[in-house]
């Protein structure tokens, strides 16, 4: 009897690792999306996607939305004095508040008093009750807490773009986040002729599968790079092989040029949701307009 109740404890513990209730990665109707990135999609293979491992760790249930498995060793764990160097400082997590339910994303300074995100991180705003935001550290997370009076949800609502998944938290009381503010991204393109195809491409975020609010274990900044000339750049989305999971929603796609950080993109999920194979994931990328936009909100 002893050890069946020490199973389900520790049954229990592998479920509730991966924080609470963490969000999965943004999903459309493919059926909004198919076809509308042909000429992406003529240029993706058809590799099969490695299906997730019977035992992923202790990611439990952010399992389901994490992937392509085969690529999950490549990436590094930024911690201790790393995470003050390059962009890394810039980059936040975030537990969004509804209720009882809280989920996880990722967010970025492009200001003092702004961040970006993905605009599902930020769904259902009428039930969003506070935001938490942190920048864990080997010591822990320390939580700042954000009410309905703090900050401004903006979305980015444009019908030419409709599934465009990027939003902005407008910081209404700036004493809140101070504390965490250690400098901010630039915006730019993609295809800005700056950048060449041996630059790097990063993508920096909060995986469920390396952290856990529930248990106090420390959420862990995780980084994935390739080079630019490998990613698929359409004009809508940028596609990569990359490995994401839950968490990673919202977190900036990013470059360095002469020495400055800028964001070109925000992490959505899954590339089945542009109609591609599932081997792929993807952002937004920062387009002229959307950039002229950002600065006139920010």
């Amino acid at each position: 009897m002893i050890k069946f109740l020490i199973l389900v404890l520790v049954t229990a513990l592998l479920i509730t690792s991966c924080g609470n209730n963490p969000s999965a990665e943004a999903k459309l109707d493919s059926s909004t999306t198919a076809g509308v990135q042909t000429s992406i999609l003529d240029s993706v293979g058809g590799k099969a996607p490695t299906p997730a491992p019977s035992s992923c760790g202790a990611c439990g249930s952010c399992g389901k939305d994490c992937g392509p498995w085969d690529l999950v060793s490549f990436r590094d764990m930024i911690y201790g004095t790393r995470r003050l160097t390059m962009a890394f400082p810039y980059i936040m997590h975030i537990q969004t508040n509804r209720g009882r339910k809280a989920d996880w994303g990722t967010v970025s300074f492009i200001s003092p008093n702004t961040l970006i995100t993905a605009r599902h991180v930020l769904s259902h705003p009428a039930t969003l009750s506070s935001l938490m935001i942190a920048a864990p550290s080997a010591a822990g997370d320390t939580w700042y807490t954000l009410y309905r009076g703090d900050f401004q949800l903006i979305y980015y609502n444009n019908p030419n773009e409709p599934f465009t998944d990027i939003a902005l938290i407008k910081i209404t009381n700036s004493e809140k986040l101070k504390a965490l503010y250690h400098g901010n991204f630039a915006l730019d393109t993609v295809s800005d002729p700056g950048i060449k195809p041996t630059d790097s491409a990063h993508l920096t975020g909060y995986p469920c599968d390396k952290g856990s609010f529930a248990s106090g274990v420390p959420d862990t900044l995780m980084e994935k790079r390739t080079l630019i000339g490998d990613l698929h750049i359409a004009p809508s989305i940028i596609a990569y092989h990359m490995f994401t999971c839950t968490g990673d929603s919202g977190a900036p796609l990013w470059i360095e040029k002469n020495g400055q950080f800028y964001i070109v993109g925000v992490h959505h999920g899954g590339g089945e949701d542009a109609g591609l194979d599932e081997s792929y994931n993807f952002s937004y990328p920062l387009t002229n307009d959307i950039i002229k936009w950002i600065n006139s909100k920010s």
